[in-house]
């Protein structure tokens, strides 16, 4: 047993990685009192006496008072599997481990330094509240951790500190990449917060309960309610009446189906009971969990409301439509009243007053056409604009046919394929004859307009070509970008009609500068590539 005991001595030093070859030594010396017994038990001359109770005195004295701090160093090594580092009351490091050495390559040969001088991020954990260490990696860019922990112990008259260095790398890692997503998201939320808040009045969210789970903060400004109040609550709670919220019923559940909506002058109930009206787009809100590319109605667990304020666009635009038609009717009445005479006129004289009478024919003529291009931009105001799959050749076939009974002198080649199909309106008809009849209006006496469609996966490309003197720069401009100011100068708002039409049904349209004849390109989305 005595003997087994020594060897388990041994193996602790040898578990150690420290210096021990002095306390292996005097631990060998523990065989000594063996040899007495033995030889006691063999020889009568000498005392029968119990030695090894004197041997492990010898050892304990000897190994407190001349190895105390390889004795703590084994001590602290088998009850730690971290690197260590021994210092005594002067900070200068006594001994270290082999697993310290290898992980701090400063340590070699650094016993009797200053620890500061060695490992000065080690030592600086002793005066502050931080025990986590950062040092470059060996293996790649990222940096290695080590928690620094210590533990004062005594031997005799003096007292050491044990620093045991635990890697953490992989946690610390970790730890820290979790805290890098946290701002990151925190900062997307906070642009999310800031582009909502600048789009919209607010932002709510519905279960499909039908119950409000979610109400931002700006909703009490609005709407008289704290976000407390309707968080829980029935979506009726907003209704203005038994339609408004039958209506709200069945958005929603076309929004769960898996659709987005936008709705327009939605009235909504304040907490006073007053009616104010808002523009609203319903998204559907999908299990995180599950792939975009895999998701379904039935993974659909609540919808998300942007709601913006409606009221000073309602007044904005019912403005504009009260003179709007007052304006038009005014003026359509009394130009055809002016045009009639002027035909009268124009019937019954010669010579240059007949010439008079007929220039003003043409300028009521010019002002009736701004009157209906008027019409066309107020009753396509308030057009929804999700798009629809339409193929727009009998669409261009229907305009060109017209135009050539308008201008029998024109002359209007085609060149189309069979079929068009682009994500478009029909309202794309109004636009194609403004710049149809622009062509052949402006060409000559004898125009010659050229119409052409070509198709790829990612749009419909239609090109108007006449031989004419061009475009002046002004209404090109009003093609090119949709200014309205060249207009007083222009042939009045059938371009900036055409401009608007196109570009609301998410369409391009491109007029390139040229010195003779004018081509004019309009792009419309397909099926496969929606703007």
């Amino acid at each position: 047993m005595r003997l087994l005991g020594c060897l388990l001595i041994f193996e602790l030093y040898v578990e150690s990685e420290y210096d021990t070859r002095p306390l292996t030594i005097l631990t060998g010396l523990l065989a000594l009192p063996i040899v007495f017994d033995l030889i006691a038990i063999m020889t009568p001359e000498l005392i029968n006496f119990i030695y090894a109770p004197l041997g492990v005195a010898a050892f304990a004295v000897g190994a407190v008072s001349l190895f105390g701090e390889q004795l703590l160093a084994v001590r602290t090594a088998t009850h730690s599997t971290a690197a260590a580092v021994i210092v005594d009351s002067n900070d200068r490091i006594r001994d270290y481990s082999t697993d310290a050495e290898s992980a701090f390559p400063e340590l070699e040969g650094a016993a009797g330094e200053k620890l500061a001088s060695v490992l000065p991020a080690v030592a600086a954990t002793r005066d502050t509240d931080e025990s986590i260490i950062e040092r470059d990696g060996d293996s790649d860019d990222q940096s290695d951790y080590y928690f620094v922990s210590s533990r004062s112990m005594t031997t005799g008259d003096s007292t050491v500190t044990v620093l045991a260095l635990a890697d953490i790398t992989d946690r610390e890692r970790q730890r820290r990449q979790l805290i890098q997503r946290e701002r990151e998201l925190d900062q997307r939320n906070e642009l999310y917060r800031a582009i909502m808040a600048a789009s919209f009045a607010f932002i709510f969210r519905i279960n499909l309960e039908g119950r409000f789970s979610f109400v931002s903060p700006t909703v009490e400004e609005f709407l008289g309610y704290a976000p407390d109040e309707l968080t829980g609550e029935p979506i009726s709670v907003l209704a203005s009446d038994k339609e408004t919220f039958n209506e709200a019923t069945n958005y929603i559940e076309e929004v769960t189906e898996g659709k987005s909506l936008e709705m327009r002058d939605h009235p909504v109930a304040t907490r006073s009971g007053r009616t104010v009206y808002v523009d609203m787009r319903m998204v559907p809100i999908y299990e995180p969990s599950v792939d975009r590319d895999e998701r379904t109605p039935a993974d659909i667990v609540g919808l998300q409301v942007m709601v913006r304020d409606a009221t000073k666009r309602r007044q904005r635009e019912g403005l504009i439509s009260v003179i709007n038609r007052v304006l038009r009717h005014n003026v359509r009445n009394k130009m055809t009243v002016i045009s009639g005479r002027a035909e009268m006129l124009a019937a019954e004289l010669d010579g240059d007053t007949k010439s008079n009478a007929d220039a003003i024919v043409q300028a009521a003529d010019r002002l009736l056409n701004l009157t209906e291009s008027a019409r066309h931009i107020e009753e396509n105001r308030e057009l929804s604009p999700e798009l629809e799959t339409i193929d727009i050749v009998p669409i261009i076939t229907d305009v060109v046919t017209q135009l050539e009974e308008h201008y029998p002198d024109a002359a209007v080649t085609i060149e189309i394929p069979e079929t068009a199909v682009a994500e478009t309106l029909p309202r794309i008809e109004t636009a194609l004859w403004e710049l149809l009849e622009n062509a052949a209006e402006h060409t000559g006496p004898e125009p010659i307009v050229a119409v052409s469609v070509t198709t790829t996966d990612e749009q419909i490309r239609i090109t108007i070509a006449d031989e004419g003197p061009g475009f002046p720069e002004d209404e090109r401009q009003v093609l090119a970008d949709g200014k309205e100011e060249p207009l007083v100068h222009g042939q009045g708002l059938g371009l900036y009609l055409a401009y608007w039409i196109i570009t609301n049904l998410d369409g391009e349209i491109e007029v390139p500068k040229s010195q003779s004849g004018t081509t004019i390109t309009i792009r419309l989305p397909t099926t496969s590539n929606p703007s």
